[in-house]
Order: C-alpha cells, then structure tokens, then sequence
C-alpha cells in the first residue's frame, strides 16, 4: 500500500481504538446495531481504501500527472478517515448514554447565572427576526457537510499538513467532548427553560430537543437498544462541540484567502447552537476552550507551527 499523505499513524490507532471499544461495548451491553447498516459503512469504507491504494499507485506510474493522482489520493484518505471515524464518534455517543449519568441541567444554569448570562432574554430577542432564524437554523444543521467541505477545500488550496492538522484537531475535540458530554449529560436549555416549541412562531419543533427522544431511549434501563446508523444525532449538551468544531474549521483556514467566509460561517453557526442546539453559554465558553487547547497542544509539534506562519495565497502545493 502507498504511503498515507494524511493520516498520522497515532491518529489511525486512536481511531481503531475506539471502533474496538465501541465493538466491545455493543456485543456485551444490551445495544444493538443494525448489520445491514454496519456493513455498508465498511464497504464505503473498503471503497475509499482501495481507491487510496489505485491513486497512490498510478501517482508513481503516471508521473505527468502523479499531482492529479496525489490529489485524488488525498480525497480518498480524507473521505475514507471522515466516513469511518465519524460513525464510530457517533456510535460511541451514543452507546455512552445508556448508561445514564445525573443530569446537570441545574448546574449548567447556575453557571450560567454565576457568569451573568440571560439565554432566556437571548432566546426572546432571536424570535423578533425570522430570517436570522431561518439563517441560524440553516447554518446549525449542515455541520456535517461543512466538515466534508471544509476537508475538501483545505486539500484544493493548501498542502496535505493544513489537511492533516484540521482532521487531527477535528477528532481530538469530538473524542473529549463526547466524553465529557457523557459524564455531563442534560435534557439542555430548550427543554429546560422554554419547554414546548411548537407554538412559537417560525421556529422550528424540533429545535433545541431534537436529541431528546434518542437520549430518553438510551437512558431508560429496562429493555434492549437497536441503534439506526443513519439517525445519530449529536447527545452532547456540554461541552457545545458545534463551538469546538466552528473554531476548528476558522482556524484551518486561517491565512487563506477563505479564512472571512469560514470565519463568518462559524460565527453564525455559533450563534445558533444556544437555540437549535439547547446550549446553555457556558456550554459555548468550554466549548471554545477545548478547541483552542486542543489547536494549542497540536501547535506544539514545529511541523504544525510552520503551517500557518505562511499564507495559502497561491496555487495548491501538490508535490
């Protein structure tokens, strides 16, 4: 097989890791997943790594455009890696949850009080405009695809390390903030402080309590689990990991001539999570603060420092 361009060899472990733990956790709990489901993530998986394999092969043989091939390559490593560790995230999200931890709703609200935050008087100020909140709840749900999109811009603009540093700080929050989320875990502020959605104006049902109905699944004790791959959503009320996430994607593209519209993204999309994602502020605060450690932990390595001490202004470095 040829050389990774951006996968480090830790990060690879790391994530085997946690699909052992996940595997583990499933075949001696009461959680099932669906085998259907589980095997068409690994033959997309399978799909990805053999296209890395063919790639990695014709950029050796096909030298007049070995840089088309390595780019090609590079799609595939990252496509492979995002499909593969972003469902064992997820998995391991949620299988954490069956084993229910007490809710913290009351302390996240007094730490909110403690730092002078008023969600409920946020929350009323949003609902005056409704096209901020069509834009925040736009911007809130397509994370998923702005991840994708995010890889896939940094790989046609930058060199494989600005790549390679967005996914490992990318992984590392999601990991800690799930863990942290598990221990931590709340019914969030939506639920807690406004109750029922459906009659106010403009606003979507399910905003801010989508997680709901999967959290109350999981935490109830009596009776197996049988997990939906495909319908995941995100359980972790504090830390918000859609701060995390926001910091990490302004960051990636930071001296690049997209680091403004990643920037403007981010902060929109941060705006949202204290509605459509039930956060509370604080939840935000830490959020952020763990993206920044994490960013600051990799910036430790020179290689990583030396990514951003030059802008991306020119053309892709393919070599």
């Amino acid at each position: 097989m040829p050389d990774l361009l951006i996968l480090r060899r830790w990060l690879i472990w790391l994530v085997l890791a946690l699909a052992v733990f996940n595997l583990c956790w499933e075949r001696f709990s009461r959680i099932d997943v669906k085998t259907s489901q589980a095997l068409d993530i690994l033959a997309l998986v399978a799909a990805l790594a053999l296209a890395v394999v063919v790639t990695g092969r014709m950029s050796i043989r096909d030298t007049g455009r070995a840089s088309v091939w390595r780019l090609l390559q590079r799609l595939s490593e990252g496509g492979m890696f995002l499909v593969f560790a972003w469902s064992n995230l997820r998995l391991f999200n949620h299988i954490t949850f069956s084993v229910p931890m007490p809710l913290a709703d009351d302390l996240l609200i007094d730490m909110d009080r403690w730092f002078g935050f008023d969600w409920t008087a946020y929350f009323d100020l949003v609902m005056h405009y409704p096209t901020l909140i069509w834009i925040l709840d736009l911007s809130y749900g397509k994370l998923d695809y702005v991840s994708a999109a995010a890889l896939l811009l940094l790989l046609l603009i930058g060199s494989a390390d600005r790549s390679r540093f967005f996914i490992e700080a990318f992984f590392v929050t999601a990991i800690i903030a799930a863990s942290v989320g598990w221990i931590l875990p709340a019914k969030a502020a939506v639920a807690t402080l406004i109750g029922d959605v459906s009659a106010v104006a403009d606003l979507p049902r399910s905003a801010g309590t989508y997680h709901l109905s999967h959290m109350d699944r999981l935490r109830n004790p009596v009776g197996d689990i049988r997990l939906d791959l495909f319908r995941m959503p995100g359980l972790i009320t504090f830390p918000s990991f859609h701060t995390a996430a926001g910091v990490v994607i302004a960051f990636a593209f930071w001296r690049t001539l997209l680091f403004v519209p990643a920037a403007l993204y981010s902060a929109t999309m941060i705006a949202a999570t204290p509605i459509f994602g039930g956060h509370y502020f604080v939840d935000l605060i830490v959020g952020a603060l763990l993206a920044a450690a994490v960013i600051a932990a990799l910036l430790l390595h020179p290689q990583n420092r030396e990514i951003f001490a030059r802008p991306v202004l020119a053309a892709p470095d393919t070599a």
